[in-house]
């Protein structure tokens, strides 16, 4: 029972942490979707990763904790068609089950915020590459209209006659 409610505890914590995951991918969406031309974006996009970073190493090391406290209450997580087991405390299990829930229904959104955000960035990449190559054409055409540096003062004598 004392193992069931320290599980509980080390879920409760995940979902903290998940939360805190999630309203990071939505400040990250929300810089994304600004029209930045200058790519001040970016530093603050670093950021927000960087925290990220920070919270998913603590989810890392709590997902040990729960494995090693799954591991000796000797729970498995059902596959497509089982029964969910009960454990030595059917209300403490209750609520795992209820927090393991809500820990996947974050991961969904945390996900579709992500993939919301990278195809935006997708978009703006596919965007500057495009107006690179125009500035490479359009440096191009100067060139030829301008026919390129002048001769550059060397001279070469031919002395083998």
């Amino acid at each position: 029972m004392e193992d069931v409610r320290a599980l509980n505890a080390k879920v409760r914590q995940q979902v903290a942490l998940y939360e805190k995951v999630l309203d990071l991918s939505r400040n990250q969406l929300e810089v994304v979707r600004k029209e930045d031309p200058e790519g001040e974006y970016l530093d603050t996009l670093l950021q927000l990763l960087e925290k990220r970073q920070a919270l998913i190493e603590q989810i890392d090391s709590l997902n040990g904790q729960v494995r090693e406290l799954r591991r000796k209450l000797r729970l498995t997580l059902p596959g497509a068609g089982e029964a969910e087991q009960e454990g030595p405390d059917p209300d403490g299990m209750a609520e795992y089950r209820t927090l393991l829930r809500k820990n996947r229904s974050l991961l969904e959104a945390i996900r579709d915020n992500d993939e919301a955000c990278q195809r935006m960035l997708e978009e703006r990449f596919a965007h500057v590459g495009r107006r690179l190559a125009e500035v490479r054409a359009n440096k191009d055409a100067y060139k030829a209209y301008t026919f390129g540096p002048g001769p550059t003062g060397a001279w070469f004598f031919d002395k083998k006659k």
